[in-house]
């Protein structure tokens, strides 16, 4: 393409991408002033204050905060409340016990009902009650005595808090006053006010209102709505969806965007960083923490998927640029860049600790793409695909491996480490997947190529073990039983998959010699270290087949390529019962040791290993003795150490019954 026209085509998107901006930026403007209004949380022009609950500077506005929705202003009255709530149960009981009268009780209420009204804003004409001087004597004046019909007072009293009508509205009717005759000439002298008492004042009660309901703001209808509790499987799988849907994007446009460069690595990086601050912006001003974690956790993801995008739809060998072009070396620069402060600004939100071993993991074997695909059509022999290998696993052993070393520190895990324990492990694993992947695209021959990967994979598979004893050894509580059965799952998957590495490798010499070294060295270590005994079973197993193979190997009986058929010919050879009956005696004495460590059950476990081992030397001994031969081809089965291998046995046997 002419500069000019790449030129002319970058200043046009830029043009499109600034109008897109403020129309989208104006469309947002727009509705959040339409949600604004129809919630009614924030009036216009208000300024707010400091919220003490999520620091937001100007959230609290009209007593309520508009980021987190909580009101932290406190009504001042609320202790006064609570102080005549508890004086009118306490009244109560008072006058259950006939401490106190029922005039006196229901004055004394009315008084506190009062008060309550006034404290809680309710006003309202109602009529006065009868005072108690009124009730209890007749009136007068100036000397006359009037004969009055009986009255009936009507105690009208506030709801107390409790749901809890402590006076009866309806009281006995009071007994009228006795009737005296009327004097024949009442004095015409003004008579002076009688004092009233303050409990004989009538005083003004409303019944209460009920409370109005304040509107809910929109941002905290929408983290109700997205709340941890509502967040299900849907959100995960729509979340893949998406990345799967970009990646066929980027794919359908391979072709037309072949001629700019770089262009799959700058869509894939501004998609990522889409993610990235739309995680981080949800979770920052929208509080959605289910969410967003699920947001953040798919922009990790993308990051190791954009650089194999990036190198896959570079195009062919031929095409790319060189490794010395400046162009080459400032886009590998500007996305570790980018990718890191991605990485380990999203690890810093997910994880309490260890976001450096995560971005390490991710970065690392994302730059390993890079050497993965100059390098990976070169690579033929097993020890250059080990260390093409070597840099992707070596990533992924430091954030498993730094993790297992930090979990081994805490006596029982709670459930957000388990979570995090598992999310490294996921991302990690993930992140492995990608320059693996490239690998095995690059070769000729993939099954091939996966064969000479077994020994890589087997310390991948122990990493994963490894995790999976973590968890079930350290989440101990009841309720973190889930916890602990995927633990379970994870530690079983991890020991299949390194058993199955030797399944993958045979029947070639080399990578079952391997393999085989591997996978016993590092059983025997977790079996230690995560005190399971009965992986020493599966770390004798993979040793013997390491030692009978190489033993065999190094003698010119079995060679590179050899078939299944060769390698048991050559274990029921004579020479084979002699070097397993040795593995047995160095099995026995592993057991010996552990004895004295005070590992009963470790010991065991060998002292079963080296019987087993003692048993298969005797049945080789038994073949090779009896078969005839050439029954088993050009190749001799060492018929002459069949009986001494079988004296041996005899005369261990008298002299073990002659101990006991």
């Amino acid at each position: 393409m002419d500069p000019s026209d790449l030129l002319g085509f970058l200043c046009g998107f830029g043009c499109v991408l600034a109008v897109v901006t403020l129309v989208g930026h104006g469309i947002w403007v727009v509705l959040a002033f339409i949600f604004r209004q129809m919630s009614g949380d924030v009036p216009a022009g208000a300024t707010g204050k400091l919220c003490p609950y999520c620091r937001h500077p100007q959230g609290v506005i009209a007593g309520r905060c508009i980021a987190c929705g909580r009101v932290p202003q406190v009504n001042p009255g609320a202790a006064l409340e609570q102080d005549l709530e508890a004086t009118a149960r306490h009244l109560k009981r008072l006058y259950d016990r006939k401490v106190l009268s029922q005039q006196d009780f229901e004055d004394l209420m009315l008084v506190i009902n009062s008060d309550l009204a006034r404290l809680r804003g309710q006003i309202g004409p109602v009529a006065p009650a009868i005072s108690p001087a009124q009730s209890r004597q007749p009136q007068r004046d100036g000397g006359a005595t009037f004969s009055e019909p009986p009255i009936t007072a009507e105690i009208v009293e506030a709801q107390a808090a409790d749901g809890i009508n402590w006076v009866e509205r309806q009281s006995p009717p009071l007994r009228p006053p006795a009737t005296a005759k009327p004097a024949p000439f009442p004095s015409r002298q003004p008579v002076a006010p009688a004092f009233t008492h303050p409990l004989d004042r009538p005083a003004v009660v409303a019944v209460p209102p009920k409370p109005a309901t304040p509107a809910r703001p929109w941002a905290d209808v929408l983290q109700g709505f997205l709340e941890e509790s509502n967040v299900r499987w849907g959100e995960i799988i729509a979340g893949l969806l998406i990345v799967l849907s970009a990646v066929g994007l980027i794919f359908s446009l391979r072709v037309p965007l072949q001629d700019i460069p770089y262009s799959p690595a700058i869509l894939f990086m501004l998609f990522t960083l889409a993610f990235y601050g739309a995680g981080m912006y949800t979770l920052r001003y929208w509080k959605l923490h289910a969410i967003s974690r699920v947001i953040l956790i798919i922009s990790l993801l993308l990051v190791p998927l954009s650089f194999a995008a990036a190198i896959v739809m570079a195009g062919p060998m031929d095409k790319q640029r060189d490794v010395t072009d400046p162009l080459f070396i400032a886009a590998v620069v500007l996305g570790t860049i980018v990718y890191s402060w991605v990485t380990l600004t999203t690890s810093g939100v997910l994880l309490s600790e260890g976001r450096g071993r995560l971005t390490f993991a991710i970065i690392g074997a994302s730059l390993s793409q890079i050497v993965m695909n100059r390098a990976g059509p070169f690579a033929v022999t097993l020890t250059q695909v080990s260390l093409l290998a070597a840099l992707p696993v070596a990533s992924f052993l430091v954030a498993v491996i730094g993790q297992v070393f930090r979990a081994r520190t805490w006596r029982r895990l709670s459930a957000q480490r388990a979570n995090e324990t598992f999310l490294v492990l996921g991302l990690a694993a993930f992140s492995l997947a990608a320059p693996l992947s490239l690998l095995l695209h690059h070769s000729l021959d993939k099954m091939v190529t996966l064969a000479r990967l077994t020994p890589a994979l087997s310390v991948v598979a122990a990493g994963v073990l490894a995790m999976g004893l973590v968890v079930h050894r350290r989440a101990l509580a009841r309720a973190l039983s889930a916890h602990r059965t995927a633990g379970t799952a994870i530690a079983l998957c991890g020991g299949l998959a390194m058993l199955a590495m030797v399944a993958i490798a045979w029947p070639e010499p080399r990578l079952l010699v391997a393999v085989g070294a591997v996978n016993f060295v590092l059983l025997a270590l977790l079996a230690v270290a995560g005190n399971l005994p009965l992986l020493h079973g599966a770390a004798i197993a993979c040793g013997t087949l390491a030692c009978l193979v190489g033993f065999h190997w190094t003698q010119g009986e079995i060679t590179d390529g050899a078939t299944s058929l060769d390698l048991i010919q050559a274990a029921l050879m004579g020479r084979s019962g002699i070097l397993m009956t040795l593995l047995a005696v160095v099995a026995g004495g592993a057991g010996t040791l552990f004895v004295t460590r005070q590992r009963r059950e470790d010991a065991l476990v060998y002292f079963g290993g080296a019987a087993a081992l003692c048993g298969l030397s005797i049945l080789v001994a038994l073949v090779c003795g009896l078969a005839p031969l050439g029954a088993w081809g050009e190749i001799q089965l060492d018929a002459d150490l069949a009986a001494p291998l079988l004296l041996f046995y005899a005369a261990a046997c008298l002299a073990a019954g002659y101990s006991v």
